[in-house]
């Protein structure tokens, strides 16, 4: 399980770690690869580790909303509800931005990434649990549902 999950979160912060990747077949590849996350989320159990680690420093990866730009020159600013579940309200709509979307997620991967190398499956997998729950589940969501609008817009 460690090996194919950190192949897959390869596979994904690549086009943040590096500004090599400027064509629309990476943007098709960076979605399937989303949508392989949220099925390992799916498929799998998850172990707890209470243990205290140290803190991850994500300001090591200034630089990967920069290269997601420069990868990624059309993704831009969307809108969403906040509550989608009420359609009373037509004033909740809010405005987010794909490669904000995208940076977060990316730094989340890493932190669990470094997790899984420097503290173990059990430490990386459950880092990976709770921001996933927290808020990377709504993040890629919305990403792909950004990625598979665009085709339909351009």
């Amino acid at each position: 399980m460690v090996n194919e999950f950190t192949l897959l979160i390869n596979e994904i912060i690549k086009y943040g770690i590096s500004s090599n990747y400027r064509s629309g077949k990476h943007l098709r590849e960076l979605k399937k690869k989303l949508i392989e996350l949220l099925l390992f989320y799916e498929k799998n159990d998850f172990f707890v580790d209470d243990t205290e680690y140290p803190e991850f420093d994500r300001s090591e990866y200034f630089y990967v909303k920069d290269n997601l730009k420069l990868n990624f020159p059309s993704l831009n600013n969307y809108k969403i509800f906040s509550n989608s579940i009420n359609i009373n309200d037509l004033q909740d709509v809010q405005v987010k931005n794909v490669v904000e979307d995208l940076n977060e997620i990316f730094l989340d991967l890493l932190e669990v990434k470094h997790n899984l190398e420097q503290n173990g499956l059990y430490a990386g997998t459950n880092a990976f649990e709770f921001l996933y729950e927290m808020r990377m589940e709504e993040k890629i969501l919305n990403v792909i549902s950004y990625i598979t609008r665009l085709k339909y817009v351009a």
